[in-house]
């Protein structure tokens, strides 16, 4: 039975996945809390705590789940953080 658009945007907004997306891109990237603090507009002791399993809060899910794409699309650190500067308006 495939799921519907609904049921897939609810899961990829579930608090954990996220919690457990962005810390495995982040990760691979090697891309800094600092840099993920301000691309999802939280600060730097609330991404440590979404790395370390704290879920994260409805208020950050969409920004949060943006960053994760971008991150997953990205070849380097880098170049994720010069595309979440485009989209988010970020001054670098």
């Amino acid at each position: 039975m495939a799921q519907t658009e609904e049921a897939i945007k609810k899961d990829t907004l579930d608090p954990q996945v996220l919690c457990d997306a962005l810390r495995k891109e982040a990760t691979r990237l090697k891309i800094s809390v600092i840099r993920i603090a301000k691309a999802t507009g939280a600060t730097r002791q609330t991404v440590y705590n979404w790395f370390t399993g704290s879920p994260v809060a409805p208020y950050y899910r969409d920004r949060v789940a943006a960053v994760i794409d971008i991150l997953k699309e990205a070849q380097t650190a880098e170049q994720a953080w010069r595309k979440a500067c485009n989209q988010f308006g970020i001054q670098n």
